[in-house]
């Protein structure tokens, strides 16, 4: 099985790949996860790349397709979820050609819907765990003194396209990039639509039951 999720940022696409992934047996894709990765390592890329971020934009077709093209090539080829990929027109196009090329069936594409004020509302509380990676909802007065309730470090801070005015940036940019790839998937036989404005548990019922109902299909 190979899973598709879409939805701006915040939606919880990384809270409900990690749940899918475990219920199907398959490995979850997030390119947010490995692109921050690169920037970390502080490679000639990984500057480049914290640059875009840090602007609230999208990092570019060229670098993302390839990066997605070599993870699924070498390690995905038997069904997975991809989390933040595809982001553009250009990039759904592209997925569509590796997909082919792979043998795996069921194909779905969801997209996580919500009203983008709650989603600001939401992202500009947004902590992370420097040691750790979890990313979890706090009280941003004074990041230094929150503790992770992963795995306990302080070593905590809100990341720079977590700020509000990058977040507004990130929304708008995703929007309008974005529209064209939805059009582009939503008269599709797999394409799956969802309400995110409702908890974790009944977002992930309902994303469950979408599938199950299309496979009966």
């Amino acid at each position: 099985m190979r899973l598709i999720l879409l939805g701006a940022p915040g939606v919880g696409k990384g809270t409900q790949g990690m749940r899918l992934a475990e219920f199907y047996s398959i490995p979850k894709l997030s390119t947010g996860e490995i692109l921050r990765n690169e920037v970390n390592s502080k490679t000639e890329l990984g500057l480049h790349i914290a640059e875009i971020l840090k602007k609230g934009m999208l990092v570019s077709d060229n670098i993302v397709e390839r990066i997605v093209s070599e993870k699924l090539s070498n390690s995905y080829g038997n069904g997975f979820i991809l989390d933040g990929f595809p982001r553009t027109l250009h990039q759904a196009v592209y997925l569509s050609k590796i997909l082919q090329e792979l043998p795996v069936d069921d194909t779905f594409v969801i997209n996580i819907e919500m009203d983008f004020e709650k989603l600001i509302s939401r992202l500009s509380n947004r902590i992370t765990c420097a040691d750790c990676g979890y990313t979890f909802n706090g009280d941003i007065t004074d990041v230094k003194l929150i503790t992770c309730p992963k795995c306990g470090s302080k070593n905590c801070y809100q990341r720079d396209d977590d700020k509000k005015e990058s977040i507004i940036k990130r929304l708008v940019v995703y929007n309008e990039l974005t529209k064209p790839m939805i059009d582009y998937y939503r008269n599709q036989s797999y394409w799956i639509k969802i309400d995110g404005d409702h908890t974790i548990d009944f977002v992930f019922n309902s994303i469950i039951a979408s599938i199950k109902q299309k496979i009966v299909v």
